[in-house]
Parts: C-alpha cells; sequence; structure tokens
C-alpha cells in the first residue's frame, strides 16, 4: 500500500495522508477541489483516492483540511494564536470522541466520520482526514424543501443534542477536553468597554436614536450577564451554529438529513445560545415575525427529550436563558463586530445583501434583524431595570 511520496510539494495529498496515517492503495490521487477556508487559513481538499486491500480501508472519497502555521508570517500572535491552536485541538477532540457519543445516542443526529488525524508535536501543523460527504450531500438548501423548514430542523438537532447532553446516559467528563464557554463571542470580553459607543453610533447611524440613548446601561451590565450564563443549565453547544456549517442530503427527507460541521468552538454552554446565533446569523425577514414560534419548537422539542424530573427545564427558566443570550451577542456584534471602529451604515448592509455570501450573517446585511435585535436589547434592558426598582 501507498500514500505516494513524502514531498509535499509533489503530491500534497499523499503526503497529508502519510502524515495522517491513512493508507490509499497504489495510483493516482484525484484532487476534486481545493480551496482556501476565511477563518482558519486551513486548506481543504475533496479527494478520491485509489481502493486501499487493508484491512482499515479508508473510502474512495475523502475530505481533507490541513492547517499549517507559518512563523514566517507572525500575523497572528499571543493570545489569538494560542486561542486558534485550541479550536483546531477542540474541532478534533469532538470529531474523535464527544460526537461519536452522541450520535451513539440518536442516530438521527449526524456529523463527519473522522479516519484519522496529525497534530505537530510543536503544534503548528494539523491534518485532519474524514469521509467526504460531497457525493451525498450539498451545502445549500435542496431542491424540494424550504429554508424554513430547513431552519425548523436544525432547530430540532440542537435541541436534541443539548437535551442529550443533559441525561444520565451521557457523560458530561467528556466535555472537559472542550471549550469552558463554548462559542466564540466569549473571548471578546476585553472589548466591553467599547459597547456604549458602538451601540449608540450604531443605533444612531440606522435611526434608532432612543434606543442609542441606553448604550451606557447596556455596557454597565454586559460583564454581569457574560458572568451569569456561565451560571446557568450548561449544555454542549455546537457554538457556531449556522447554515455554512452543516451539510444536507442531497434526498432531503427531514432533520436527519443534515450533518453537523465545525466544532472548533463547540463546548460548554447554554442551549438557548445556539438558537440565538442561528436566529442572528441565517433567519430572513419574514422568519423574524415567527421568532416566538422558532422558540416554542426548540422549547418543546428539548423538552420531549427528558427522560427524568431532573432534567426539568421550565419555560420560564428557557426564556431568561434566550434573553440572556440575546444580551451577549448583543454585546460582542456592538463592543467588536460593529465597534465604532469599524462603522456601519445602511448602504454597507446593501452592499452585503447584494453580495449573497452564506458566511456574512443575517444580522450583517438585513436592516429589519438588526432593528429586531435593538429592539430586543431595549426590552431585556428595560425589563431587568423595572425589575431593579
Amino acid at each position: 500500500m501507498s500514500t505516494a511520496t513524502t514531498s509535499p510539494s509533489k503530491n500534497p495529498i499523499g503526503y497529508l495522508l502519510e502524515l495522517a496515517q491513512v493508507e490509499v492503495g497504489d495510483g493516482d490521487i484525484i484532487i476534486n477541489s481545493q480551496k482556501v477556508m476565511g477563518y482558519t487559513g486551513a486548506t481543504v481538499y475533496d479527494v478520491t483516492t485509489p481502493s486501499s486491500s487493508s484491512s482499515n480501508n479508508p473510502p474512495n472519497s475523502l475530505f481533507v483540511k490541513h492547517i499549517k502555521i507559518d512563523p514566517l508570517k507572525p500575523t497572528i500572535t499571543g493570545y489569538k494564536l494560542a486561542r486558534n491552536i485550541q479550536s483546531y485541538k477542540n474541532d478534533l477532540h469532538f470529531l474523535q470522541t464527544v460526537g461519536k457519543t452522541i450520535s451513539s445516542l440518536d442516530p438521527s443526529l449526524n456529523f463527519p466520520t473522522l479516519i484519522n488525524s496529525y497534530v505537530a508535536d510543536d503544534d503548528n501543523e494539523f491534518v485532519t482526514v474524514m469521509a467526504s460527504l460531497n457525493t451525498t450531500h450539498e451545502s445549500t438548501i435542496p431542491q424540494g424543501t424550504t429554508h424554513h423548514k430547513v431552519i425548523k430542523d436544525i432547530i430540532a438537532n440542537l435541541a436534541t443534542m443539548h437535551a442529550l447532553t443533559e441525561s444520565a446516559s451521557f457523560s458530561k467528563e467528556s466535555l472537559d477536553e472542550l471549550w469552558d464557554c463554548g462559542g466564540h463571542i466569549s473571548h471578546t470580553l476585553d472589548k466591553i468597554p467599547l459597547l456604549s459607543i458602538g451601540y449608540s453610533t450604531f443605533c444612531n447611524s440606522f435611526g434608532f436614536t432612543e434606543a442609542a440613548k441606553l448604550g451606557d446601561v447596556f455596557q454597565a451590565r454586559a460583564m454581569a450577564t457574560a458572568e451569569r450564563v456561565k451560571t446557568r443549565k450548561l449544555h454542549l453547544v455546537h457554538g457556531d451554529a449556522k447554515l455554512a456549517n452543516f451539510m444536507f442530503a442531497k434526498e432531503y427527507q427531514g432533520r436527519a438529513s443534515s450533518t453537523f460541521l465545525d466544532f472548533q468552538w463547540t463546548g460548554k454552554g447554554v442551549g438557548a445560545s445556539d438558537l440565538v446565533y442561528l436566529i442572528i446569523m441565517c433567519c430572513s425577514d419574514a422568519e423574524i415575525e415567527s421568532v416566538e414560534q422558532l422558540k416554542k419548537y426548540y422549547y418543546v422539542t428539548y423538552t420531549a427529550k427528558i427522560v427524568d424530573n431532573s432534567m426539568a427545564y421550565p419555560w420560564t427558566e428557557f426564556v431568561e436563558d434566550f434573553d440572556m443570550s440575546i444580551l451577549d451577542l448583543a454585546r460582542w456584534i456592538f463592543s467588536y463586530r460593529f465597534s465604532a471602529e469599524n462603522p456601519q451604515t445602511p448602504g454597507t448592509f446593501s452592499e452585503r445583501a447584494a453580495m449573497n455570501d452564506p458566511n456574512v450573517g443575517s444580522y450583517q446585511k438585513s436592516k429589519i434583524l438588526i432593528g429586531w435585535l435593538i429592539g430586543e436589547v431595549v426590552r431585556i434592558l428595560e425589563k431587568e431595570s423595572a425589575l431593579v426598582l
């Protein structure tokens, strides 16, 4: 058996498969597609390999992800580099252990099949080899279904995963190698001092002048909100739940036809945070009008998975978690993504909307959605102020 040459310049795929100790048959390895991912800078390949007679014969269609940290181009250093390296390890740990456990508890929850992986001793190189989904799945919403149907199916899958990881049959110790606080927004708490001006500047630019007056109140409560989230009922959260991080079976038949992807930010957290993130990232203008129905759908799905009273999750507690998650996500948006140093206008939103990029969140291009979010921030802050009084 052979993985071709050890020279990455002559045969990058053969070299990467050799690093990951994945044996394939003799012959040419066909690269069907190759692209560089934006956030990680990872190069990903979809390849077809010759068959192997090895007892551990992998499938012929493989997905290979390669991350190489170049010390000669230190564009990311210090804490951010350490955070990114940890996120790569997080992704691998989930695929190696946690994902397999969840699938065994509920086979309708699908995750990529890990073949093997490689991590350099100095953490400067990562290779992940998985079974390719490209022959059976697609990254866009399949024909014969609707955007709203897919959103509801993803919500059902998230609720199911959250509930399963609360059950007695799931070992919470398996989460200890994942992020203590899942999701990337918890890594920007140092930006809270920029929240008041970022939020107020944005609101004034978009005509929300009354909401803009709450900037100082919002900032004063932001750290307490982030800390409160950590004290709530903790589930396993995906941490980056958006359409771009799912693939869908070409023969789409409901929620079991979708597969979760990308576990760099998966970890412990409040399940409602996944729901809020999905809404902010993916909901259409029309779907924003049915957020209450989406909340109830999540809650009904979650409670249907409860198997004993120790997992009880009252509706009032869930609503509190949902509201806290909205404030925390809005804190991230207005102190970091839309800070005063990165001014936004209705024009920039229109430009993004015209791009039709699935990695651009709805909150970055929909004036209706961002207006809904600001309205929710005002509602929650005013409700909390009334409780204090």
